[in-house]
């Protein structure tokens, strides 16, 4: 339940008996109560997970437990997960069983209760991966935000976070081998094969503009208002310079 919806601990153990239904489509969704948020939200769910769900709200269905009243919106609630007229805590239902998963497999840390170590998986930890996966599928920012609950923006976006494994695997799509990395004459530049009459094109069009604008003649080493204000211009043989302080929109004076 909590890998597949993302949901939270509380959330989860406070699923009322009629949690599950299904999209026109089929597709199985979980309804969440929302106790962080006070708003119900509904989620989809995977195939695996509704089948395990459906399979305990089967053995609940006529159990004797008497409803609650939700103190919130005074509903009479049957809960899904209870024993002997109270809700199950959340240890019993998630702290226990993943710490004697994660000691039989052996992903423990040192510490825990008696120095046996301690599992190095949280429930926590669940909900987590279902929104750093979607996150990376390309979800949106919105879409994250309304399967785990969030109602503000920044906690999304913690999830944002394109790990290392993302980057290397889109860098590779775009710029990997064979990728593009210029435009058409690339190729021809790179080997030589581009005809002298395009090489003499480039020297007295594109050099020749780039000069007009001043652009090759700005030195890194230049403070701002010279940059600005000092302009040089090979235009016709003639150079044309403007004074530091020279009143905008006037013509430039002629030196040479």
């Amino acid at each position: 339940m909590a890998r597949w919806s993302g949901a939270r601990r509380t959330e989860i153990q406070r699923l009322p008996i009629d949690c599950l239904d299904r999209y026109p489509d089929g597709t199985p969704r979980l309804r969440l109560s929302g106790r962080k948020t006070y708003r119900e939200r509904v989620v989809p769910l995977h195939e695996d997970a509704a089948a395990a769900l459906q399979t305990v709200i089967d053995l609940r269905e006529n159990a004797p437990e008497r409803p609650f009243t939700d103190e919130r919106t005074g509903e009479e609630i049957r809960y899904l997960f209870m024993s002997h007229g109270k809700l199950l805590s959340t240890y019993y239902l998630f702290e226990t069983p993943i710490q004697g998963a994660c000691k039989a497999v052996g992903l423990v840390r040192p510490g825990g209760r008696g120095g046996t170590g301690r599992g190095t998986v949280s429930a926590h930890r669940f909900r987590h991966t279902v929104g750093t996966q979607l996150a990376e599928r390309g979800a949106k920012l919105h879409t994250i935000m309304k399967v785990l609950g969030h109602t503000s923006v920044s906690m999304a976006l913690v999830y944002a976070q394109v790990s290392a494994q993302e980057v290397l695997r889109d860098h590779r799509a775009v710029l990997g081998p064979g990728a593009t990395i210029a435009g058409p004459a690339a190729e021809e530049l790179r080997t030589g094969a581009l005809p002298d009459t395009s090489i003499d094109w480039l020297k007295t069009n594109f050099f020749k503009t780039q000069l007009e604008l001043g652009r090759c003649l700005r030195l890194p080493a230049e403070d701002s208002a010279t940059r600005h204000d000092v302009g040089r211009v090979l235009a016709g043989g003639e150079a044309y310079t403007r004074p530091r302080h020279h009143k905008k929109g006037t013509k430039p004076r002629r030196t040479g």
